[in-house]
């Protein structure tokens, strides 16, 4: 049984008690080694108070994580019947992994009628003029 990679829902009851008691055991035994035994009844709370807050906050990652997932599956879910509504073509099939090469350059700018690269370069240079009036009209102000 794989906990880790297995039901995201499983995980919580498993994880969070392993942490929190891993926690509280490691800081235990640090703080009795680090005072030399000698205050075994403050090392043992404070053990048990970190490894609370550590296994509170392992289930709170956890529960975000999984709720985040729920909802990303749900989202892909909505996103694949509205492609099948609406007879979308399958993003992945146009990625070059899955098979199908994009439009080279030269035959997209021929088909558009535009370079993009060009027309990106003439509204780059349109915001880069209005920048500089704006920044004279500052200036001006002062």
């Amino acid at each position: 049984m794989d906990i880790l990679h297995g039901d995201p829902d499983k995980q919580v009851p498993v994880m969070v008690p392993a942490v929190a008691s891993g926690t509280s055991a490691g800081i235990a035994v640090f703080a009795m080694i680090r005072s030399r035994g000698r205050t075994v009844l403050r090392a043992g709370l404070g053990g048990f108070f970190i490894g609370g807050f550590a296994g509170s906050a392992t289930g709170l990652a956890l529960w975000n994580h999984n709720r985040q997932r729920r909802r990303h599956n749900e989202a892909l879910v909505r996103i694949q019947a509205t492609a099948k509504e609406q007879k979308f073509m399958n993003t992945r099939s146009m990625s070059p992994t899955y098979g199908m090469a994009p439009v080279p350059e030269e035959e997209f700018n021929q088909a558009t009628g535009t370079n993009p690269t060009e027309e990106n370069a003439k509204i780059m240079d349109q915001i880069h003029a209005e920048d500089r009036v704006t920044r004279k009209a500052v200036r001006a102000e002062r």
